[in-house]
């Protein structure tokens, strides 16, 4: 398990159960954690809540828990959730599934060249990316892109590289489908391109038809935590709104989990709505 400490002081709280757009069959029970943006305390807030949930109300072999990429930037502790993600909640039997964000893209388009241009660093910092670079590479400077390249590669290490060449694009339970931006609602659920699923705002968010026998949960966007008849939204933007936010899905039903710190106590969330 990944090792950390924080002066943070993080509240979890639920909020009250609401009508799920789609019946989950039979005892399964699915819970799905937003974009964590590099905020540590925050996770591991939720983890030892769906953990203690776990324990306490399901039996683990029912269970999936989705985690739904942007691990790292705009956050100061990168490697930190990598590795709690990596690691997972430790419960025999739950079924776990970690998604790429386009964040994770980011990373790895810098990690997997030797020589990556100029230009697509800078952009991956104008994206948060300067604090990735900042939480892996800790008090060292770098000269010139292969000497960055080189030193994040070190510093992750191998087992963190096969992680994350390892994750998932999208991931179904039943009427559920799993994808860190959304689906491209023009095209078949079988020719989704990386983009889309990485990428995607409109038309997902907003869709002028929806044909797919599925509701999509997802992140990606920042919002107050939301359900529409197609989607379901738990990107709550903790990296400037201080809360990061899990759904718990059972049967015909859903709730909103909050993982927060003070500032989130007092965001204007009509702000992000």
């Amino acid at each position: 398990m990944a090792n950390i400490s924080t002066a943070e002081t993080i509240q979890t709280q639920t909020e009250p159960w609401c009508e799920a757009p789609a019946e989950l069959a039979g005892r399964d029970v699915l819970f799905a954690i937003g974009d964590v943006h590099g905020h540590a305390g925050h996770l591991i807030a939720l983890h030892d809540f769906i953990r203690a949930r776990i324990e306490r109300a399901y039996d683990p072999k029912d269970v999936t828990v989705v985690w739904m990429g942007d691990y790292v930037d705009r956050g100061p502790q990168p490697r930190e959730c990598l590795d709690l993600v990596r690691d997972g909640l430790g419960i025999a039997g739950v079924r776990e599934v970690a998604l790429k964000g386009n964040h994770e893209q980011f990373l790895l388009d810098v990690v997997d060249n030797p020589d990556p241009k100029d230009s697509k660093i800078l952009v991956w910092e104008m994206n948060g990316g300067s604090h990735t670079i900042a939480g892996l590479l800790p008090e060292r400077r770098w000269k010139n892109p292969k000497a960055l390249s080189q030193g994040l590669r070190r510093s992750l290490g191998a087992d963190r590289l096969d992680f994350l060449h390892g994750l998932a694009l999208m991931h179904r339970v039943g009427p559920y489908l799993f994808a860190h931006a959304g689906v491209n609602p023009d095209r078949d659920l079988g020719e989704q391109r990386d983009e889309d699923l990485l990428w995607i705002r409109e038309p997902f968010l907003h869709p002028p038809r929806w044909l797919f026998d599925v509701v999509v949960v997802h992140g990606h966007t920042p919002q107050a935590p939301a359900v529409y008849r197609h989607r379901v939204a738990i990107d709550s933007g903790v990296f400037f709104t201080g809360r990061l936010t899990a759904v718990e899905i059972q049967g015909k039903r859903l709730r909103f989990i909050g993982a927060e710190n003070e500032a989130a106590k007092h965001f204007d969330w009509s702000f992000i709505v």
